[in-house]
């Protein structure tokens, strides 16, 4: 187990290292995603830097599925609208930045009762921030319009420590 040092939190946090196969895994589910969000007439998701987002968010999604050691309850992508908002991860959402110091995102349409956990991800690895049920960060303290779209960002210390979250692979 890997683990990275962040003045901003209060524990030390898990550190996926990143190969190339990592990146290839990424690259190909983020273009089966924009492909579909194509099929699907989603243009809001394929102007501007749409490939870039889905290919940061599904390393996102890697690390966390290799820190676990889970690859059968990624939801890496799927076409089927009952499928496709399950979550990322087992039953839990996973939200990737690529700031150094970057906090979990919330948006207004997540669902309050889900688990969220917060990866940053750089070209050496995924940082596993930590993790918050949604309704846990949804409160003012964490809500910010100086964005691009209003949301709350929870900060790295008010996250909950990656070894006390259950396994996917554990069941429910």
């Amino acid at each position: 187990m890997w683990k990275e040092y962040d003045p901003n939190a209060f524990y030390e946090m898990p550190f996926v290292p990143f190969g190339r196969h990592d990146f290839d895994v990424a690259i190909a589910c983020a273009e089966r995603r924009q492909d579909s969000n194509a099929e699907r007439g989603n243009t809001a998701r394929l102007s501007g830097p749409g490939l870039r987002e889905h290919k940061v968010g599904a390393l996102g999604e890697w690390a966390v599925v290799r820190w676990f050691d889970c690859d059968d309850f990624w939801n890496d992508y799927t076409d089927e609208e009952d499928v496709r908002h399950t979550g990322d991860v087992g039953d839990y959402e996973v939200r990737t930045t690529e700031h150094p110091r970057g906090g979990l995102l919330l948006r207004d349409r997540d669902d309050p009762e889900r688990i969220y956990i917060c990866v940053r991800v750089t070209k050496k690895g995924g940082t596993l921030v930590g993790w918050l049920r949604g309704k846990d960060g949804m409160i003012p303290r964490w809500w910010r319009t100086d964005v691009r779209y209003p949301c709350w960002i929870v900060s790295a210390s008010a996250l909950q420590p990656m070894e006390e979250i259950r396994n996917p692979k554990e069941g429910s």
